[in-house]
């Protein structure tokens, strides 16, 4: 109900304004250059300008025409707030997305960045693709680490002894090893999700 009590005030609005423009033409008697008569029948608020000019001459159609200007104030101003709050709308739904099983590493879903305005889209695209450039020279990193260790463990291996205390440091060593494996196959995990969604791919 309101939005069309706004709507009808913002058309009454319209139709002042020309109104307005119409009365402060004719109150010229026929003397206002082209240049003026064009502006005030195409250029939105040029009446202002006419008025501070010739006021005298254009005060009543002036008059009109901003009383049609603060008539269409409340439909824009409703609008403007509608646009605000699906922004902040939209906002809260990023921030949620990010929050939830959809997102992973702080990667957003192809379906998220279809909603989101091109520029954006071109900074992630930017940030994602440094992300995932890190994340690769640290697992280049982490396998030349454990390729050496791999190979100095079946050196030991090979010469291991039956000393119980020698065995026990091997053991020791071997699940150390293990364990700084299973690290590098989730880092290994994570990248590959990472590329896959960088790229457009689907989860």
């Amino acid at each position: 109900m309101l939005e069309m009590l706004f709507l009808g005030a913002f058309g009454l609005g319209i139709i002042l304004i020309i109104i307005g423009r119409h009365i402060m033409i004719r109150d010229t008697g026929g003397d206002l250059p082209l240049v003026w008569i064009v502006a005030l029948r195409l250029i939105p608020f040029s009446e202002l300008i006419y008025m501070v000019r010739h006021y005298a001459q254009a005060k009543t159609g002036g008059i009109v025409s901003i009383v049609g200007m603060w008539l269409m104030v409340p439909w824009i101003g409703q609008n403007i707030w509608e646009r605000e709050n699906r922004v902040k709308a939209k906002i809260a739904q990023y921030e949620k997305a990010m929050d939830s099983t959809e997102v992973e590493n702080g990667l957003l879903t192809p379906a998220m960045l279809e909603d989101m305005p091109a520029e954006a889209v071109v900074a992630y695209r930017r940030e994602q693709s440094e992300r995932v450039a890190a994340k690769s020279q640290k697992i280049e990193q982490l396998n030349t680490r454990l390729n050496g260790w791999f190979a100095e463990l079946q050196k030991k291996r090979a010469a291991l002894t039956s000393d119980a205390s020698a065995v026990k440091v091997f053991n020791e060593e071997a699940a150390a090893y293990s364990a700084f494996n299973a690290v590098a196959k989730e880092e290994n995990a994570e990248l590959a999700e990472m590329q896959k969604i960088a790229a457009g791919g689907k989860k």
